[in-house]
Formats: C-alpha cells, sequence, structure tokens
C-alpha cells in the first residue's frame, strides 16, 4: 500500500509540475529543440505554449518562431500563416516581415518576397541579409543590375559577407563583367577557402576571358571539393580541349556523360572516337 500510495503521490506532483508551465516554457522549448534541429518538436512546443494562452511578446515570438520551424520543414505556406498573423497585429514587426520575404522566395514569390524586404529595409536600413535576400530575389527576376547593387549595400553593412560577394560576383558574369566577377569570386574564397560555386564560376569566368590553363586550375579545384559539382567536368573538358590537351578533354567529356550532360556525347564523337 504504501508502494502505491507513493506511486500515486508522484503522479499527482508531475502532473502539478507540468499544469504549472508557463507559455515562456515552451517558448524555451520551443528554441531548445529547434537549435537540436529537432524542427517537429519545436512546432509541437510552441504549439503547446499558443495552448495555455501567450500573450504580447511571448505570443508574437512563438508565432514568428513556429514559422521558422515550419520552414525547415518546408511548410511554407504554413509558414507564411504564422507570419501573416504577427504581421496582422503588428505591422511594422520585421522579423516576421523578413521570415514572410525567406518563405516567399523559397516558392519563388520573388515580387511579393521583395515587397517584404522593402518593407524590412524601411525599418532597418542596415540590415545585411534583408538586402542579400531582396537582391537573389531580384536576381531570380533577371534584374541583374539591381541584385548587385543590393549586395553592395549588403557588403556595406556587414564586410565579411562571404555569400554576398559571391552572388555579386555571379550577377557580374551574367553581364558579362568577367574582370569585377574574378574579384568578387577570388573574396568569397578568402572568406570561405573551399567553397567549389566560387571556384566553378572562377573557373568559368576564366573561360570566357580565354585564361584556359587558370581556368582548369580552378574547376580542378571545385572537382576536387566536390566532384558531383554539376558542370564541372563540362567545362574543365571545354577548357582542356581549348587548351590543347584533347584526351583529357575526352576524359572529361565521358564524365559529363555520366552525370548527364547529353551534349558530352557530341562532342565525345567529334573529338574522341576516332
Amino acid at each position: 500500500m504504501r508502494r502505491f500510495s507513493l506511486f500515486i503521490s508522484l503522479l499527482f506532483i508531475s502532473q502539478a509540475a507540468f499544469s504549472q508551465k508557463t507559455p515562456d516554457d515552451f517558448l524555451a522549448l520551443g528554441l531548445a529543440k529547434y537549435y537540436k534541429q529537432d524542427y517537429t518538436g519545436a512546432i509541437e512546443a510552441y504549439d503547446q505554449g499558443l495552448k495555455l494562452g501567450a500573450k504580447d511578446n511571448t505570443l508574437t515570438r512563438i508565432y514568428i518562431n513556429r514559422g521558422i520551424a515550419k520552414g525547415k520543414i518546408k511548410l511554407l505556406k504554413e509558414a507564411i500563416e504564422d507570419f501573416n498573423y504577427v504581421i496582422k497585429i503588428k505591422p511594422d514587426n520585421a522579423d516576421a516581415l523578413y521570415n514572410r520575404g525567406i518563405a516567399r522566395n523559397e516558392l519563388k514569390e520573388y515580387k511579393n518576397a521583395i515587397k517584404d524586404f522593402d518593407k524590412v529595409l524601411a525599418l532597418q536600413p542596415k540590415n545585411a541579409d534583408a538586402y542579400y535576400s531582396r537582391g537573389f530575389a531580384k536576381g531570380q527576376l533577371i534584374d541583374y543590375k539591381g541584385e548587385i547593387k543590393d549586395y553592395d549595400k549588403a557588403i556595406q553593412h556587414a564586410p565579411d559577407f562571404a555569400y554576398a560577394y559571391h552572388n555579386r560576383g555571379v550577377a557580374k558574369y551574367q553581364l558579362e563583367k568577367f574582370p569585377e566577377a574574378i574579384l568578387d569570386f577570388l573574396k568569397t574564397l578568402e572568406l570561405l577557402p573551399d567553397y567549389a560555386d566560387a571556384y566553378f564560376y572562377l573557373g568559368k569566368s576564366k573561360i570566357e576571358m580565354k585564361n584556359y590553363t587558370a581556368a582548369i586550375a580552378d574547376l580542378n579545384n571545385v572537382i576536387r571539393i566536390n566532384a558531383e559539382t554539376r558542370g564541372a567536368y563540362m567545362n574543365r573538358a571545354w577548357a582542356k580541349s581549348k587548351a590543347g590537351d584533347m584526351p583529357g578533354a575526352c576524359l572529361d567529356w565521358a564524365k559529363a556523360l555520366e552525370q548527364g550532360y547529353d551534349d558530352a556525347e557530341y562532342y565525345l564523337k567529334q573529338n574522341c572516337d576516332k
């Protein structure tokens, strides 16, 4: 009987302790789970916080954080609903506007995303992440000049923003400003020494400038870092063929064909099957 009574007593205490949890406790629990990359668990914790009647700043933080967690598991429309709730009651909440813009970028709703980032930047003119994200959206809409201006601003406010340098370089590459693009890719590699994409576009820029030997060295680095990088073998084959290394080019075209580049078959037949 004493053991049974003790069990009942412990159960009662446990339930009482649970019932005493506050929305702030579940906000903290959700954050802890989020940082452990347990996004579903984080969402469940935030749900509990809302059920307990979260108010004021705790309420907005739970909705924003739940939206971010939903975005991590690609529940993007549901995430936007959470951000919409906050924006409805607090139209100038920059966190909700920014994260809604990110979700809209993910959904390829670039024009609406830009509107969100415009509002964020009106509230926070030095927000480098907002400039970067708006620049990305502009690039997807083929507004490369506008994209570059936003990356300029992002770098102005965050001088070590490696991805802003890289994306600005890609935009300059699209505008055929190859020497300027190269400088951005070199800066990216100074900040991120093994960033394969930067080596890839550095090599492509050098191919456009007919500096084939240097391009091969850059594409070697791409393949060293990640041999599965799309286009690495195809571009290196082209550079090798222009540099006079046809056997090397043939080997790379063969690898490119294995990766699904049908054009490689044409080059193999034209230059290697003889």
